[in-house]
């Protein structure tokens, strides 16, 4: 719900709980409500395996007025190589796409001085509102944070150490830019560590509409760039980029992501036991062009199959309460809870499990035409399904995860279920109604 928000971030050269509560401790999970705005589309490194960027998510809380910006990365320990991340918001005016983005030469600003001004013509394909520079100083427990304000006339300042080990950091300077946003940096390469920012509205001077943009790509301290890019498909035989990147022109472009409404924020998604069926009630602070929920259950956290659809409220600033209900179930079950955009666009927002023990044993559906299900079964059973002659029609053994049997051979009438378990016999009534 930003407009025109654009991310670059460049390398340099050289778990789930009852809430979706944001933390910041550089893990960028997209089950806290993160959304991908773009991901690495080729296997390019031209500075080494050391540095590399996989995904650039965002997420942003309407309630809290807060933005949350997170870059799937891993930064070297033996060189200043770092990351770059260029922001661009609609309510702001900063340098115009293809044009030079360097600043005047200052001690810490990493690849924004362009060399020391000796290769300042670095561009964007997309205006440049704020740029962040991020590096570990050839350190196995710095990490550095650098940010350039291109809005109005271009500020430098210096933010923290965030460190290596995903510890929260605020700004070094009272009155800085960013003053009162949260960052941390996890380079331990994890599928989703990296780094990650939490950014009031107020520091950056929007508001909670429009759309989001991002690009990502590795850089030398030197602003030497590398072809390691997010998005962008620069070809791995050209080599590097090199100095004076000019990423509107480059070969393999778009470097930018498509503009893309920011993501459903989801304030809480819980799952709970009620007789032998899953509730599952979640919440929204807000949602933007927001068509659906889809449910999907699982057995093994593997495998997953829809098993319902609930309609979302579109457009809204005012929190939204949903709730699904998952019928007769047993044993261990997992919920996956995503969002769909109107223009298709999905989103997994979440995953949860619930443990349902049925204290009787039960059969579903009943009357049934085809199929039936025994719930409440535990450790292997033997069903036997017997006529009104007292013929047995069939049997199968069946435990809490494999509990289906098929009724396609047999004809309508009264039937009488029996399990038997090494511990107990239990006998049911069924009707077969095709």
């Amino acid at each position: 719900m930003f407009k025109n928000l654009l991310f670059v971030a460049a390398l340099s050269v050289g778990a789930l709980t009852a809430s979706t509560a944001q933390t910041v401790d550089g893990i960028i999970n997209p089950a806290e409500g993160y959304t991908n705005l773009a991901v690495k589309a080729n296997a390019n490194s031209c500075f080494g395996a050391a540095a590399d960027i996989t995904a650039i998510r965002v997420r942003s809380n309407p309630t809290t007025q807060k933005v949350y910006i997170g870059v799937v990365c891993k930064l070297p320990t033996g060189s200043s190589d770092g990351l770059a991340l260029w922001l661009n918001f609609s309510q702001g005016t900063g340098r115009a796409a293809g044009t030079p983005l360097a600043i005047a030469p200052v001690f810490g600003a990493h690849y924004m001085e362009g060399n020391n001004a000796a290769n300042p013509n670095f561009k964007s394909s997309m205006e440049v509102d704020y740029m962040f520079a991020l590096h570990t100083s050839g350190t196995v427990a710095d990490a550095y944070v650098n940010v350039v304000k291109h809005v109005g006339t271009s500020v430098f300042d210096y933010f923290n150490n965030l460190g290596q080990t995903g510890a929260v950091a605020v700004n070094n300077t009272s009155g800085g830019l960013f003053a009162n946003a949260k960052m941390a940096f996890n380079n331990t390469a994890g599928l989703n560590t990296g780094l990650e920012m939490e950014i009031p509205y107020g520091d950056l001077g929007i508001t909670a509409a429009g759309t989001v943009q991002a690009f990502a790509v590795i850089v030398s301290q030197n602003a030497y760039f590398s072809n390691v890019t997010v998005p962008g498909n620069y070809p791995a035989s050209a080599g590097c980029v090199a100095f004076d990147a000019d990423f509107s022109t480059a070969n393999g472009g778009p470097y930018n992501s498509a503009a893309r409404p920011l993501p459903v924020t989801l304030l809480s998604f819980e799952a709970k036991q009620t007789a032998n069926d899953a509730l599952l009630y979640w919440s929204t602070a807000s949602e933007l062009n927001s068509a659906s929920f889809e449910i999907e259950h699982s057995i093994d956290s593997k495998n997953w199959v829809n098993v319902g659809s609930v309609r979302a409220n579109g457009n809204t600033s005012e929190v939204s309460n949903y709730e699904f209900t998952h019928k007769s179930i047993n044993g261990t079950n997992y919920y996956r809870l995503t969002s769909v955009d109107v223009d298709g666009t999905s989103n997994v927002i979440g995953v949860r499990t619930i443990k349902v023990k049925n204290n009787t044993l039960s059969v579903y559906p009943n009357p049934t035409s085809d199929v039936v299900s025994i719930l409440g079964v535990e450790g292997l059973s033997t069903v036997s399904l017997i006529d009104a002659k007292g013929s047995v029609m069939l049997s199968k053994q069946v435990d809490a995860q494999n509990n289906t049997i098929g009724l396609s051979n047999l004809t309508n009438g009264v039937y009488v279920i029996k399990v038997q378990s090494n511990a107990s016999v239990s006998v049911m009534r069924l009707v077969i109604n095709k």
